[in-house]
C-alpha cells in the first residue's frame, strides 16, 4: 500500500488560500483514501495511482473556482506536470473517467466521449486532488509521458494547448475564413497558436486576428501567429470569434463581432449573453443554433435564454443537459421578444459553439513539431513560483500577462 502525507497550500470557499494537512493512502487496485487535517475527507475506487507533482500552471478557472458548483476546500491545479517513477516528466489527463481509469465503461465512454464521462472527477476542479499539492492521484490511462523534445516546463502547457487545439477542431475554418480571438491571454495565446499551426498543418489559407487592451498583449498575439491586432474597440467583425477573454462582460462584444459563430472557451461560473448556465454550456460543450425547417427526432426547442438555460441544466443539481454532451438547443421563432443572444440567432443564423477539454496525445504530437512548445514557454511564462507561496502565485497571476508556473521542490522545472 503507498502512503503520502503532506501540507498543501488549498482553495477555500471564499477565493483565499490556506495550508492544511493530507494524508493520501492506498492502492490502485483496490481504491484510495484521503485525510484532510485527520479526519477522512475523500475516498476514490480502482483505477488511479500515486504521482509525485513537479510543477503546475496557474490558469482563469483555478482563479475563479469559488464560483464552480463543485466542494471547496479543495487542492486545486489541473495543468500539471509530474515525476514518474523513473524521473522522466508525464502529464496527467483531468478527466478521470472510466475508460482513463480503466474500469467497465459507462454508456458515455462507449459512445466515445470520456471527457463527457458522468462518472468523471476533474483533477484539481471536481473532488480530485490537483497539482498544486506534492501528490495526487491520476488515472491509470492518463498518465502520459512527455517526448524528450519537449521541454519540461513547456509540458506545462499541454493540458490548455490541447483545449486550444480542441477549439480548433471544432470551428474547422473554411478557407478564406476570418477568425478573430478575443481576448489573447493564457488561454487565447495559446488558441492563436494553434490556429496558425492548424493552417500550416491543413494547408488551409485563414485570417487570424486578435484583440486585447494591453499593447503587450497585441504584441504577443503577433508571435504567436497572429496576422493583425486590434484593441477591443477597433477590432472588426469577423466570420468566426473565439471568446477567450474569461470575462463575462466581454461577451456581449464577442456576441456583436460575430458573423458565423461565436465559440466560447470561458468557464468562469458567472452569468452572461442573458444566460445563467454559460459555464456549463461549455462544459458540456454544447451549441446553440436556429431551428432548421425539420428538426431531429428528439430536439431540444428553446424560445428565450431562460428556456436555453433550462435545457442546459433541466433541473437543480443535475450535471447533465437535456441534450446530452456535444448536443445542440434549437431556437426557434415565436414572435418572441428578441434579446441580444436571440436575436443574433435569429437574425443573422448565428451559431454558439463551445469546448473544453482536448487530446492530450494530439497536443504533444502538434507541440513535438518543430519550436512551438520552446516558444509558448519563452513567450508566456512570467516566473515561477514556489508551491508554499500559493497565495502569491495567484496574486501574480491576477494582475500579470503571462502564465504563472508553481513549483514543487525536486521537481523538474
Amino acid at each position: 500500500m503507498s502512503r503520502v502525507a503532506f501540507v498543501a497550500q488549498e482553495y477555500q470557499p471564499d477565493g483565499s488560500i490556506a495550508a492544511a494537512h493530507y494524508v493520501i493512502e492506498g492502492e490502485p487496485a483496490e481504491g484510495w483514501r484521503i485525510e484532510r487535517e485527520g479526519r477522512l475527507h475523500l475516498r476514490f475506487g480502482p483505477g488511479y495511482r500515486l504521482v509525485r507533482a513537479s510543477h503546475c500552471g496557474v490558469c482563469a478557472t483555478d482563479l475563479a473556482r469559488r464560483h464552480l458548483p463543485f466542494p471547496l476546500p479543495q487542492i486545486t491545479g489541473h495543468e500539471a506536470v509530474a515525476v514518474d517513477e523513473d524521473g522522466t516528466p508525464v502529464v496527467v489527463e483531468i478527466n478521470a473517467s472510466c475508460l482513463a481509469r480503466g474500469i467497465p465503461p459507462c454508456e458515455v465512454c462507449r459512445a466515445g466521449m470520456p471527457t463527457h464521462c458522468p462518472e468523471r472527477r476533474v483533477l484539481g476542479i471536481h473532488d480530485l486532488p490537483g497539482g498544486f499539492g506534492s501528490w495526487f492521484l491520476a488515472p491509470l490511462h492518463g498518465v502520459v509521458r512527455v517526448p524528450a523534445s519537449i521541454p519540461a516546463l513547456a509540458a506545462t502547457f499541454v493540458e490548455p494547448f490541447a483545449a486550444a487545439w480542441r477549439a480548433v477542431e471544432v470551428i474547422a475554418p473554411r478557407p478564406g475564413d476570418r477568425v478573430l480571438v478575443l481576448g489573447p491571454g493564457r488561454l487565447g495565446s495559446l488558441v492563436v497558436a494553434a490556429l496558425d499551426a492548424w493552417r500550416g498543418r491543413q494547408g488551409v489559407s485563414i485570417e487570424i486576428l486578435a484583440a486585447a487592451r494591453g499593447s503587450a498583449s497585441r504584441d504577443r498575439a503577433r508571435r504567436m501567429g497572429a496576422d493583425a491586432t486590434f484593441t477591443p474597440d477597433e477590432a472588426p467583425e469577423a466570420d468566426i470569434v473565439v471568446d477567450a477573454t474569461g470575462s463575462p462582460d466581454a461577451s456581449q462584444k464577442a456576441l456583436s463581432l460575430a458573423r458565423r459563430e461565436l465559440h466560447l472557451k470561458s468557464t468562469t461560473g458567472q452569468p452572461a449573453l442573458g444566460l445563467s448556465h454559460l459555464t456549463e454550456l461549455v462544459v458540456d460543450e454544447l451549441t446553440i443554433a436556429r431551428s432548421p425547417g425539420a428538426l431531429p427526432a428528439g430536439a431540444v426547442v428553446a424560445h428565450t435564454p431562460a428556456e436555453i438555460d433550462a435545457a442546459i441544466r433541466p433541473t437543480a443539481g443535475l450535471e447533465l443537459s437535456a441534450v446530452g454532451p456535444r448536443g445542440t438547443i434549437y431556437v426557434a421563432d415565436a414572435g418572441q421578444p428578441r434579446t441580444p443572444l436571440v436575436e443574433a440567432i435569429l437574425g443573422r443564423d448565428l451559431r454558439v459553439t463551445s469546448s473544453r477539454c482536448g487530446d492530450f496525445h494530439a497536443a504533444l504530437e502538434v507541440l513535438a513539431d518543430g519550436t512551438l512548445s520552446q516558444r509558448l514557454a519563452s513567450e508566456l511564462v512570467r516566473a515561477i513560483v514556489s508551491a508554499e507561496h500559493l497565495t502569491e502565485a495567484f496574486d501574480r497571476a491576477g494582475s500579470e500577462g503571462g502564465k504563472i508556473v508553481v513549483a514543487h521542490p525536486g521537481g523538474l522545472v
